[in-house]
């Protein structure tokens, strides 16, 4: 297209091309003109620029109280010197006015004075700057931050401590520095088993290094906390932990001295363990009366036996400490022992054997014996004789205190002629002495009298009182409980041949014993709800081997619950009488289903093949009870057990199937292959 015009132009006109060259030489002094002018105003703007500086956000800190320098610093992009102002005061001081720096022109310096200790320490001021009258920059913040001339502890290392043994120590080191701008001096308080320097001086900035030591007396985990200053953080604050196993382990920490019947001594085993690897000798402070070994030697990762025992003779009541000591470590064991036990001891005769000889009748003779309690308790015995025989207090609980000794005289009663053998049964104490007495008592003629014939020997035939009383397998086993019979009073028999004719006296001391071991003791009335309905008729079913059901009709006023009670036969050491105690149960629950105008219960944990006594009584809810329901006696069912004739065929069938192998073996029909070692 443009060559095209340029072609039309050079086959245009002379005048016409003069005229289009005048145009073109016209519009480009315009334009060059224009542009000429532009450039000028261009220059003319860059000789006098307009300068919009910034200023940074600055900070610094104080002392509460004191004054601290701030630095103002601006960013522009010219050294002409840049001027400051203040827009916002502080509020908790106050500014001087704006220095200049004396080098650079960006910056200038003024004066922040705190208003005092008790104002807070937190404050900030803004500021801005311009250049040469023009216009101002944004504002800048300038945070102030300041602190109290105190002393500030910070703990840069906490204490480490390796596990020791007790009694042992170990030592660890810490590391506190002073961040404050005062002086630290106080004083620590330590806390066994952590010890330390008594005082601490740290100056301003100082970091102090300090030991601290572990020593605990027993075995355990130990924590504590000792904070360096108070109402400051978590980092001031010294974390101590330790760990400390026994050296000596002593077992048990209590102990109790169990009289032995075969030694007469009462003792007990003490158990003493080494935990360190080498020799430990442990000391023994052993108390008054207390007798065993002073000093024990302990192996290595070993243990000792120690046996502490009372001595025969020593039968009063114990409770003593026990110190224990090795290794730094004391450890302590109380040592408590009842008295001994009520001792019977028959201090005459010594051969156990009185002898009256030959003895006329109606001739008085007398023997004596003497008994004694060696024991530390109070014994309770009794006198058992047969006639012709007789001692004073026969049948009646005789009382020896610990250490007493007691005479008693033995009468022979020789009315009747004959030969005597009678024993003298001493119990108490679940034990017994036996004295064999004897005698012959030959007949004298009266005047006028017919000869007698010879004197046969008397068959003594034992009272109803000694019928009655239970016998024992041993002299040191107690009465069984269920071989206990009433004593009932019998007809006046006749005078047994050769005795005293007399019948014995009526035993009501038996009586009441006989009774009370038959139905027990009566419930206190003041116990008693009249309003309570008492339960006539206890029913029992479903017995197995450890179970079975109680069923019983409701009654009209329902109690608040049930009890049931199971009869014990027990002793009553205080009057030495039998009575049977009726005990509450609690292995008891309510059954399932059954009638609705009964009562049913599951009692549990029994054992096979026993017989038991159960009784109901109904509690309100202050606790009476109503009058005990008649007592039922319940059979468990017996341990199931193989029959006998189960064993009797199993064996018969073994022993004949051997005897047919061995009739097979003898027929011949089988072989056995015989293999010869060369």
């Amino acid at each position: 297209m443009f060559s095209v015009a340029i072609s039309r132009f050079r086959r245009s006109r002379p005048a016409v091309r003069f005229l289009l060259w005048g145009l073109v030489m016209m519009m480009s002094t315009l334009v060059h003109g224009d542009v000429k002018r532009r450039g000028e105003e261009a220059e003319k703007k860059n000789k006098n620029p307009i300068q919009v500086p910034e200023v940074r956000a600055v900070g610094a800190n104080f002392i509460a109280g004191g004054r601290v320098e701030v630095e103002l610093v601006a960013v522009v992009g010219t050294l002409r010197r840049v001027e400051f102002v203040i827009r916002d005061q502080p509020q908790f001081g106050s500014l001087s006015e704006v220095r200049p720096h004396p080098r650079d022109n960006n910056k200038a310096f003024i004066i922040y004075t705190h208003q005092g200790k008790d104002a807070p320490t937190a404050d900030h001021f803004t500021y801005a700057c311009r250049v040469d009258g023009g216009p101002f920059s944004a504002p800048g913040r300038a945070t102030l931050t300041g602190q109290k001339f105190d002393p500030i502890l910070k703990v840069r290392s906490q204490p480490m401590f390796n596990r020791i043994f007790a009694g042992g120590q170990i030592e660890s080191k810490v590391m506190v520095e002073n961040v404050g701008a005062a002086a630290f001096d106080g004083k620590l308080n330590w806390e066994a088993p952590f010890f330390g320097p008594p005082d601490l001086q740290v100056a301003p900035g100082q970091k102090l290094e300090f030991v601290v030591a572990f020593r605990p007396d027993k075995a355990g985990h130990y924590r504590w906390e000792l904070p360096l200053q108070t109402n400051q953080d978590a980092e001031s604050v010294l974390q101590f932990y330790g760990d400390s196993i026994p050296a000596l382990t002593v077992s048990p920490g209590r102990m109790f001295l169990k009289w032995e019947s075969e030694t007469r001594e009462r003792s007990a085993i003490l158990t003493l363990a080494n935990g360190r690897p080498d020799m430990m000798d442990v000391k023994l402070r052993l108390p008054k009366r207390l007798q065993g070994g002073d000093v024990v030697t302990i192996k290595p990762q070993g243990r000792e036996d120690v046996r502490l025992w009372l001595a025969a003779t020593d039968v009063a009541e114990f409770s003593e400490e026990l110190v224990i000591e090795a290794a730094g470590v004391t450890e302590r064991v109380l040592i408590t022992a009842e008295a001994q036990p009520a001792q019977l001891r028959l201090v005459t005769p010594t051969d156990k054997w009185l002898n009256f000889g030959s003895v006329k009748q109606r001739e008085e003779v007398e023997r004596e014996f003497t008994i004694a309690n060696h024991g530390g308790q109070d014994l309770l015995t009794t006198l058992a004789l047969r006639p012709p025989f007789a001692v004073e207090e026969l049948g009646q609980t005789i009382r020896l205190e610990p250490g007493q000794e007691r005479r008693f005289l033995v009468k022979l009663d020789t009315r009747a002629a004959g030969k005597f053998d009678v024993n003298l049964e001493i119990s108490g104490a679940s034990q017994k002495a036996v004295i064999k007495m004897e005698a012959v008592v030959t007949a004298v003629a009266l005047p006028g009298a017919a000869k007698a014939g010879p004197a046969k020997p008397n068959t003594v035939r034992p009272s109803v009182a000694e019928a009655s009383r239970p016998k024992t397998e041993t002299s040191l086993e107690r009465p069984s409980v269920a071989a206990v019979s009433p004593q009932m009073p019998k007809a006046k028999a006749p005078p047994v041949a050769g005795g005293s004719g007399n019948p014995p006296p009526l035993d009501r001391k038996g009586l009441v014993s006989a009774m009370l071991a038959m139905r027990g003791m009566r419930v206190d009335k003041l116990e008693v709800n009249p309003n309570l309905e008492q339960v006539n008729e206890i029913q029992a079913h479903g017995m197995t081997q450890s179970s079975l059901i109680l069923s019983w009709p409701q009654t009209k006023v329902k109690p608040a619950s049930w009890r049931v009670e199971a009869a014990s036969n027990g002793m009553k050491p205080e009057e030495n009488l039998i009575v049977k105690f009726w005990q509450p149960i609690s292995n008891w629950s309510p059954a399932e289903g059954g009638d609705a105008d009964k009562i049913s219960v599951n009692v549990n944990a029994l054992r096979p093949g026993l017989q038991y006594e159960f009784r109901v009584v109904g509690v309100d809810q202050e606790g009476k009870v109503s009058e005990p329901s008649p007592s039922i006696m319940v059979s468990t069912l017996p341990a199931w057990r193989v029959p006998a004739w189960v064993w009797r065929v199993l064996v018969a069938g073994a022993l004949g199937m051997v005897f047919y192998i061995l009739f097979r073996v003898r027929r011949g029909d089988f072989e056995f292959e015989h293999k010869l070692g060369i």
